[in-house]
C-alpha cells in the first residue's frame, strides 16, 4: 500500500512526500534481508530520479542481487531496468544493453498475472529501450504496460506509459499515433 501511495504522490508532483513515505517504510524494516525490501528501494530510486536528486551508487545492482536471492522475477526485471538506466547515465552503453536484454527476457517470459502489480517495471524497461534506440521493443513494452495497467486497475500508471509510447511513435512514426498517445495521457 505504501508503494501505491508513493506512486500517487508522484503523479500529483509531490515527490518529496513520496520519498518520505518510502523512507519511513524502509526505516521500519528489520535489519538484514527482507522480502519486499528491493521493491521499496527501487521505488525510492525511481522517485529520486524523478526529483532529479543524486542517486545512490550501486543501489540497482544491489537490488538485482536481492531479487535473485528472493526469486522475485518481476522485481528483478525492474532492478535490471534501473541498472540499465544507471549504466546509460554513466555512458556505459554495452552494459546498459546487457541489462536491458536481461530485463526484457524476464518480462517477456512472465505472464500478465505475474506482472499486474509491477506495471512500473515494464515502463522502466521500455524507457531504457527507448534510450538505446530500440524503438520497436520500447513500443511493444509500452503497449503491454498500458494494457496491463488498464486491465489490472492501475490506471494511475497509464499516463507515464502513454507519454513513453508517444515518444516512441514520435521518434519512429507515425506522428499521428504520437499525438494520439500524448492526448490520451
Amino acid at each position: 500500500a505504501v508503494i501505491l501511495y508513493a506512486q500517487l504522490d508522484c503523479l500529483l508532483g509531490s515527490y518529496q512526500e513520496a520519498s518520505h513515505l518510502i523512507e519511513a517504510e524502509l526505516a521500519r524494516q528489520a535489519p538484514g534481508p527482507a522480502k519486499g525490501l528491493a521493491e521499496l528501494q527501487l521505488t525510492l530510486h525511481f522517485i529520486t530520479a524523478l526529483r532529479g536528486a543524486p542517486q545512490t551508487p550501486g543501489l540497482a545492482g544491489n537490488c538485482v542481487r536481492m531479487t535473485q536471492l528472493d526469486a522475485d522475477r518481476p522485481t528483478e526485471a525492474g532492478a535490471l531496468a534501473a541498472l540499465a538506466a544507471e549504466h546509460l547515465r554513466d555512458g556505459e552503453f554495452a552494459a546498459a544493453a546487457t541489462a536491458v536484454d536481461k530485463s526484457s527476457s524476464i518480462v517477456d517470459q512472465l505472464s500478465d498475472t505475474h506482472l499486474d502489480r509491477h506495471v512500473q517495471y515494464i515502463g522502466m524497461l521500455a524507457w531504457a529501450e527507448l534510450s538505446l534506440d530500440r524503438f520497436a521493443d520500447a513500443r511493444r513494452h509500452f503497449h503491454r504496460g498500458i494494457a496491463l495497467a488498464r486491465h489490472a486497475g492501475r490506471h494511475h500508471q497509464a499516463p507515464r506509459l502513454l507519454l513513453g509510447l508517444s515518444t516512441a511513435f514520435y521518434r519512429m512514426g507515425p506522428i499521428g499515433r504520437a499525438r494520439q498517445a500524448a492526448a490520451e495521457a
